[in-house]
């Protein structure tokens, strides 16, 4: 698949030279509403789909999630990517117990694409450009393995397919999912007002085994 080429670099660009954050607080994972509702799907999905044993996060930034979840479940590979980066650097370092890589999501998802994994992504996909989005839900086709994501995009009911906000992307979600072979096991659309029109998803999809 060509990418527009120039687009991804501007993206990518932006993604790793801001991708330190080292003054920003630790987040209570416990209480903010996003990543604890995710915890809890989390939770609900292995207990499900027992054969689930596998967690990849795409775009593990800090790892600070990643260690959380590590000390919540007992997934037989637990392991963090992001873009190379000094952050991504500083992740292994503050927890060596971790393994992380330095891969993009869709190189990832090629590789560790194997019945019992979960991909998770908290905040990645409107970094991805709309050729990436298409070839990630293209991949996403193995049967045992599910999706968690957790992201900002269009309202639903939008007709357009993306639209650029600053230096990432408003996608509609929607669309993406129905063209998907992914079975939505749950679905939270919260409808924030602000200026750029997005609405904040968290969704979990399954690939079910036959």
């Amino acid at each position: 698949m060509i990418f527009k080429r120039a687009e991804k670099t501007v993206i990518r660009k932006f993604w790793e030279e801001n991708a330190n954050f080292s003054d920003r607080p630790r987040i209570d994972f416990d209480n903010n509403p996003n990543f604890s509702e995710t915890t809890r799907q989390l939770t609900e999905l292995t207990k499900a789909y027992p054969y689930l044993t596998n967690l990849i996060e795409l775009g593990s930034g800090s790892g600070e999630y990643l260690d959380y979840l590590s000390t919540k479940f007992a997934f037989g590979k637990i392991l963090g990517s992001d873009v190379k980066s000094p952050r991504l650097e500083r992740a292994q370092q503050t927890f060596p117990k971790l393994k992380f890589k330095a891969a993009d999501a869709l190189k990832m998802v090629k590789k560790y694409n194997k019945p019992g994994t979960i991909f998770l992504a908290m905040n990645v996909l409107a970094s991805l450009t709309p050729e990436e989005m298409k070839e990630l839900f293209s991949k996403l086709t193995i049967p045992g393995t599910a999706f968690v994501f957790c992201d900002s995009g269009l309202p639903p009911e939008h007709t357009e397919s993306n639209t650029r906000f600053d230096k990432q992307y408003n996608h509609n979600i929607i669309d993406y999912l129905r063209d998907s072979e992914l079975t939505v096991k749950y679905c939270k659309i919260s409808y924030d007002g602000n200026e750029a029109k997005r609405s904040v998803y968290l969704i979990t999809g399954i690939v079910a085994q036959n």
